[in-house]
Parts: C-alpha cells; sequence; structure tokens
C-alpha cells in the first residue's frame, strides 16, 4: 500500500478523517484512542485505525498517537481552517445543514492554499467593511446629536424575512406607535413605550390582558436585557446595525427577542427584528 493511499486526491484527509484527528487531539489518553473515537464518530476502529496508520506514514502520528511537530502544524491549519470557513459560510447566508456540507466539499476537494487566499481576501474586505460601517454610524449619532430628542418610526418584524413583505411581529402590539430617539450623558438610545396588549390563551381560548416582560437585544452576539424604566425601554442606538440607501434614507435594525408577563404561551420568546428610520 502506498503512502498516503488512504487520504483523498491531493493528499486531503476527508471530513470525516479531519474528525477522526480532531477528537484524537482531545483525548488526553492516547492509548487504544482509536476505538474510543470510533465510538465517537460511529465508525469501525478499523476504519480510524488505517487513517492513523497513513498519518504515521505521512509523518503526523508517532507509533503512540501522539501528534509530531509537523503533525501539530497540520492539525491546526485545519482547526484555524474550520473556524473561519464556518464564519464565512455563516456570514453570507448559509444554514446550519449547508454549512455543514459545503464544509466538507470544500475541504476535500479544494487545496488548501486556494483556501486560505480566499479566506484571506474575504476578511480583509470585511475589515474594510466594518471600519467604514464604524464611521458612517459615528457621522449618523453625530447628525442625530444636532436634531435632539424626535419621534421615529419603527417596525418590530418576524426574522429572516424581507420588511416589505414580512408580516409584523407580534410584539409590536406591546409597544406604543411610535418611538423616540432620546440621548442621555451622550449616549443615544432608541425608547419604546410599552402599552396594555390582548392575547387569546392557546389553552382555553380566552383572552388575556398584560405587559411585555422583558426585551432583550443583540450586541456583538450576545443577547443583553435593555434597561426598563417607567414603562420605557432603552436601545443604544450603538447596539444597531445602520444602513444607508440611494436618496438619503438611512434604516438602523437591530435583532430583539421579547417575552410578555401574560405567560410565554400568550408570546413565545423569539428573535425579531426591529427596524426604524432616522
Amino acid at each position: 500500500m502506498e503512502k498516503g493511499a488512504h487520504l483523498k486526491r491531493k493528499n486531503q484527509p476527508t471530513m470525516a478523517q479531519i474528525q477522526y484527528v480532531l477528537e484524537l487531539d482531545k483525548l488526553e489518553k492516547k492509548k487504544g484512542a482509536q476505538g474510543e473515537v470510533a465510538k465517537i464518530c460511529g465508525v469501525n476502529a478499523s476504519t480510524v485505525y488505517r487513517f492513523y496508520k497513513t498519518c504515521m506514514e505521512q509523518g503526523y502520528l508517532g507509533e503512540d498517537l501522539t501528534f509530531t511537530k509537523a503533525g501539530r502544524v497540520w492539525i491546526e491549519r485545519y482547526k484555524n481552517l474550520l473556524t473561519r470557513l464556518e464564519r464565512y459560510l455563516t456570514d453570507i447566508g448559509g444554514t446550519e445543514d449547508s454549512v455543514k456540507e459545503t464544509l466538507g466539499n470544500m475541504l476535500e476537494n479544494v487545496d488548501l492554499y486556494m483556501l486560505e487566499l480566499m479566506l484571506k481576501d474575504y476578511e480583509q474586505k470585511k475589515s474594510v467593511v466594518i471600519s467604514r460601517k464604524k464611521q458612517l454610524n459615528e457621522d449618523v449619532i453625530y447628525n442625530i446629536k444636532r436634531y435632539g430628542n424626535y419621534q421615529v418610526k419603527y417596525g418590530i418584524y418576524r426574522l429572516n424575512r424581507r420588511p416589505d413583505t414580512a408580516s409584523l411581529s407580534m410584539a409590536m402590539h406591546g409597544f406604543e406607535e411610535r418611538a423616540e430617539i432620546v440621548w442621555e450623558e451622550d449616549t443615544p438610545y432608541l425608547v419604546l413605550r410599552v402599552k396594555a396588549l390582548t392575547a387569546k390563551s392557546r389553552l382555553d381560548g380566552k383572552e388575556r390582558i398584560g405587559y411585555l416582560d422583558t426585551l432583550r437585544y443583540e450586541d456583538n452576539s450576545r443577547l443583553i436585557v435593555a434597561r426598563s424604566e417607567e414603562g420605557r425601554i432603552y436601545i443604544p442606538i450603538s447596539a444597531c446595525e445602520i444602513h444607508y440607501y440611494q436618496g438619503g434614507s438611512i434604516v438602523a435594525k437591530v435583532p430583539v427577542t421579547v417575552t410578555s408577563s401574560v405567560g410565554r404561551q400568550h408570546m413565545p420568546e423569539s428573535t425579531a427584528l426591529l427596524l426604524f428610520w432616522l
């Protein structure tokens, strides 16, 4: 058997084989590791061992199944690629299932050097876009400050739907029709005024009256509970993503989740998209 016989063309492992070495790397005790890894991955131990044997021939693993210096560089390269590729595929709109399938196809069939070039180019462009957006956001906040407090039109839409075709989220029923931009200690906020809402129980069909309990907004991939005071909900403008359109219109958006005091069965906690026009 030739060296690399258990690797695909271009001497690149399959996604399953990458998983074998990733799981091996997690185990402190390497003795009998092929059996443990096989159990985790749902394959025969002989399948795992044959691949480890190939890795030994390639100089990536020692006889004791520890990574050599070259092997450590090799596996860290794949770890890095996996993380960056998953982020890239998610950024361009891939679903969880499609990202998983595409990851395997790309790592198995595309030259690793070309993948790294593609990711580097994307990350550089994304960095420029983020920097530009940050500057634009600062410009908008500066202009908002000039006008002081004022009312704005807004909508809360079901997430992943276009605002021009989507139905409004049930959360809209828990707020007054207009929102307001308010400044506090040099920080601008979008302020929503809470009002009573009614909802039919899914259990007995009776109408219930209550108020919104909590609103969480997303900021840098973290959900943060919005400040609530005297029937007002405060969302910092800095947490919002601002978009600019031809003709001068400016729209800000932020993902939110809302719960109601009338019971979760009447308004389930789910993510929606809050948009407002500046």
